[in-house]
């Protein structure tokens, strides 16, 4: 028999209660509703998995949604929160699952009923970092491109992330686009509070799809940067 849909306020409501006894006896004494709620977000990261391979061929509709769930444990080995556990349901999404240096599409709804969205490539690696400001220079008329995508701009209005106080050495100040050679991540990324009573189908998947199909510009832009 499968899986009951996932319930937002069910899930909510466990991570509160983690958040509230984040502790190993109780995880353990609430472990089968975990099990539960994870099995039902997977179910939710293969709805999203088919949704995004209608409109990104490089996302395959055969790629395994457990490939693409964070594990709730945490990693205190140098961290002086020595929580155990997360208090978030996450998953990252690109043509390898959750993992590797290409551009990832990213949600997660956490203990404060937070729908996360987001996308790019946060921190990457300084070889990657290179690749994109390299491409970036050389190929100015497409990133004019994506400077064009007006889906793209009106649902995000600016690329985030960490900048340097400076354009980075090897650049000329007045190159096109210099501004964004001083990015260290380039992410995208939208919140929606999930009020009372909404469903997956009904709020939670289509914002997460549309929040997703609006970034594809830069999901693209940012492969042929680094090489994908």
């Amino acid at each position: 028999m499968p899986a009951m849909p996932l319930n937002p306020a069910e899930l909510i409501a466990y991570l509160s209660q983690l958040h509230k006894h984040n502790n190993k006896a109780w995880f353990d004494a609430n472990r089968p509703e975990y099990q539960t709620l994870r099995t039902q977000f997977i179910d939710l990261a293969q709805d999203v998995i088919i949704g995004i391979a209608q409109f990104d061929s490089r996302i395959h509709v055969d790629l395994k949604p457990e490939d693409t769930l964070f594990r709730i444990n945490r990693d205190v080995r140098f961290s002086k929160d020595k929580r155990p556990y997360k208090t978030q349901f996450s998953a990252a999404i690109s043509t390898h699952g959750r993992r590797g240096q290409m551009p990832v599409y990213y949600f997660h709804i956490n203990e404060a009923g937070e729908l996360f969205v987001a996308g790019g490539l946060h921190m990457p690696m300084p070889a990657t970092l290179a690749l994109i400001r390299r491409h970036l220079i050389s190929r100015p008329k497409a990133f004019d491109a994506l400077l064009g995508e007006t889906a793209f701009w009106k649902t995000f209005g600016a690329i985030e992330g960490e900048q340097l106080k400076r354009i980075p050495k090897g650049f000329e100040a007045d190159a096109p686009h210099a501004d964004y050679l001083r990015l260290k991540s380039w992410t995208v990324s939208q919140t929606l509070q999930l009020k009372k009573g909404v469903t997956v189908d009904g709020v939670v998947l289509p914002f997460i799809l549309g929040t997703f199909k609006a970034m594809h510009p830069l999901i693209v832009w940012l492969r042929d940067a680094a090489g994908a």
